[in-house]
């Protein structure tokens, strides 16, 4: 104890005197040499226990982080991919529908197979399912099955037909290239429609990831580079914004035969629709009910480096009166206006041009 004692003195010793601070005895006289008195002593061991107190509370300096380390690449995408089509046929509930399509998928990951449903390949690619017409779901033609290998980012469609049969239900199963051309088919039979979940997936994915059936697939050639003088823009919509869709198909039906077209395969910039903000609602004027709306958007396109070529924030209103309207009717008004004043716009700007002006 007597040598803590005397630590805690010499701290606090040092303490006053880098405080100058004067002992509780008195001011010595210069020349002599005035002992401590008990009241300098206690106060010394006093700012010794607060000082050391102090440094051990703050301890050591905090060691300085390490910096993060780098994200890692992203990993480059598969030669085969297989897009996996909405299934088509009857005799079967949707629930097993479902569970079919999530069964397939993972027999075929197991396998080694890249596979997903369309859903999957639109939200990878930020596109919402309004993207893909009905119509295209339900025509079987070499176009049709084209542009949805297209959409979905696919080397291989997977085409799967239920059909009620009498001793139980059918499946025909149909790979196609990406340019449309059958691959293969095959047919499943499963004793009720119950059991559709359960005997099908395995030997259905067996089936499909067989060599042949790749190497027979001709493998998709890159896309072609657009000729000097055009430009193609591939639309970025917020996902599920039917609004936006309409947006989109409203202003690129200004853009048929000019030098700028839309669509995804050997774009040269991104049209982003953001901001999309409508409002209707039945107003009642006097005696008379009036359906009024807003529509506003924001319209912006960028180059392949990120660099915007133009930005536009167009606003339209609408009003008439209810009972010679409709909600459909409104919205469709105002879609067409704000893409007008959109093309005014670009028009005015001479956005073509800064389009079309690519470096070689």
């Amino acid at each position: 104890m007597d040598g803590w004692y005397d630590l805690c003195e010499a701290v606090g010793r040092m303490g006053g005197e880098g405080k100058n601070m004067p002992e509780p005895g008195g001011v010595a006289r210069a020349g002599r040499a005035k002992p401590p008195t008990r009241a300098a002593r206690a106060t010394r061991l006093v700012m010794g226990v607060m000082l050391g107190a102090g440094l051990l509370r703050a301890g050591p300096p905090p060691a300085r982080a390490a910096p993060p380390p780098p994200p890692p690449p992203p990993a480059p995408a598969p030669a085969d991919r297989l897009l996996v089509l909405p299934l088509r046929g009857s005799g079967v509930t949707l629930q097993d529908a479902k569970l079919l399509e999530a069964r397939l998928l993972v027999e075929l990951t197991r396998a080694g197979a890249f596979a997903r449903t369309l859903d999957e390949a639109l939200a990878a690619a930020d596109q919402p399912r309004s993207a893909v017409p009905a119509r295209l779901l339900r025509c079987g033609s070499r176009r049709c099955l084209r542009q949805l290998a297209d959409l979905g980012g696919a080397t291989r469609l997977l085409a799967i037909e239920l059909v009620p049969a009498q001793a139980g239900l059918s499946v025909f199963a149909t790979v196609y290239g990406w340019d449309g051309v059958p691959a293969g088919r095959q047919e499943f039979r499963v004793s009720a429609a119950a059991a559709l979940p359960d005997e099908v997936p395995a030997p259905l994915a067996a089936w499909i990831a067989r060599g042949a059936l790749a190497e027979a697939t001709p493998q998709k050639p890159p896309p072609a580079a657009l000729p000097p003088g055009r430009a193609r823009l591939a639309w970025v919509l917020p996902a599920g914004d039917a609004t936006a869709s309409a947006l989109a198909a409203a202003f690129g039906a200004h853009l048929v035969g000019s030098r700028v077209d839309v669509g995804q395969r050997a774009a040269t910039h991104r049209a982003v629709i953001s901001d999309v903000a409508l409002e209707l609602g039945r107003v009642r004027h006097h005696i008379r009910h009036y359906l009024d709306g807003t529509l506003s958007a924001t319209l912006t396109i960028s180059d392949a480096a990120g660099t915007t070529v133009y930005t536009r924030r167009a606003s339209a209103s609408y009003s008439k009166r209810f009972r010679y309207t409709s909600v459909t009717a409104a919205e469709a008004a105002l879609v067409a206006d704000v893409a007008r004043r959109w093309l005014g716009h670009y028009v005015r700007e001479l956005t073509e041009d800064t389009l079309t002006r690519r470096k070689p």
